[in-house]
């Protein structure tokens, strides 16, 4: 097996564990270089690298910085090493950036350029389904599909209402600690409600949906509130609710409005914006409707587009 093929087998290993890294790959080089084209490193958030090589220290220092960059914002870059006198000649300052290129000084006496890819590789964003409700079914069915990670979160004798998930847990507890970004979805329709809520409210999640009408949710908030639960994590619990006004818009990170008419006032409340999301992802509007109604607020990042 050669270099290229172990360090491959290596990226392999670390995303199907969901560690967070980032690929750095020399796309072009002209003269001497350390590194050729080809030649690829992994970078570990703390700025180790853990395999591979990209060259000595003419490019460690700028790729490090654009390795820590892109796993901060989760974006692509493409550094480009140049002796001093050839980034004059282009009229570029090492640090500047020039359509999508940012530039770094090679003050090696090889006095090479090298071009290299930094690409950040990040665990899958989670959904969480609490619950075997025909919503959390639908909810899991349509998160894999859009890809999203799944974590189903039920009772032994209700698992089997789901066919297929990347991970499950029989009952509530969740994992305190996590990869990526999640998003819970408590969908228990009156079985297991209290303890699926305190289970969600007890962790670190980028957002928490309560499926139900909203006398329910304030009514089990008075109850987690009660329970110990603070103001600040009750906050985050996101129901849906009648609007109060034509003005309301749905979907933003707030209480969600569904209308009264669940077939068809409430599609339209989230149309044009999920119609061309629902049209682009090949799902009805009823079901992007759902998706949309727990976890609206990545589907506004993954498809921003769409709302434009």
């Amino acid at each position: 097996m050669s270099r290229a093929d172990d360090i491959l087998d290596i990226i392999a290993t670390r995303k199907s564990t969901g560690e967070p890294f980032a690929l750095a790959t020399v796309v072009r080089t002209v003269a001497a270089t350390a590194a050729k084209a080809g030649a690829k490193a992994v970078i570990l958030p703390d700025g180790t690298i853990s395999e591979g090589w990209i060259g000595g220290g003419c490019a460690r220092t700028a790729v490090l910085k654009a390795a820590k960059d892109a796993l901060a914002d989760g974006r692509s870059r493409l550094v480009s090493v140049q002796p001093p006198d050839v980034l004059a000649d282009r009229g570029v300052k090492a640090g500047e950036e020039q359509e999508g290129v940012r530039f770094a000084n090679n003050m090696c006496p090889s006095e090479g350029t090298m071009d290299i890819f930094v690409e950040p590789v990040l665990p899958r964003p989670q959904v969480v389904i609490c619950g075997s409700s025909p919503v959390a079914v639908a909810v899991a069915d349509l998160a894999r599909r859009t890809g999203f990670a799944v974590l189903v979160c039920a009772p032994a004798a209700e698992q089997g209402a789901f066919t297929e998930a990347d991970r499950r847990i029989e009952g509530y507890a969740l994992p305190v600690e996590d990869t990526g970004a999640r998003y819970v979805v408590v969908s228990t329709q009156g079985r297991g409600d209290e303890a699926a809520l305190l289970a969600a409210l007890a962790v670190d999640a980028d957002y928490v949906a309560f499926v139900g009408s909203r006398k329910k949710a304030e009514a089990l908030k008075a109850t987690l509130a009660n329970r110990g639960i603070t103001a600040e994590r009750l906050e985050k619990l996101k129901a849906p609710r009648r609007p109060r006004s034509r003005r309301d818009h749905p979907g933003r990170d707030r209480d969600l409005d569904i209308g009264r008419d669940r077939g068809g006032a409430a599609d339209q409340a989230f149309a044009p914006g999920v119609g061309r999301w629902a049209q682009n992802s090949r799902l009805t509007l009823s079901q992007s409707f759902v998706f949309f109604l727990t976890c609206g607020i990545e589907v506004r990042q993954r498809c921003h587009s769409c709302f434009d």
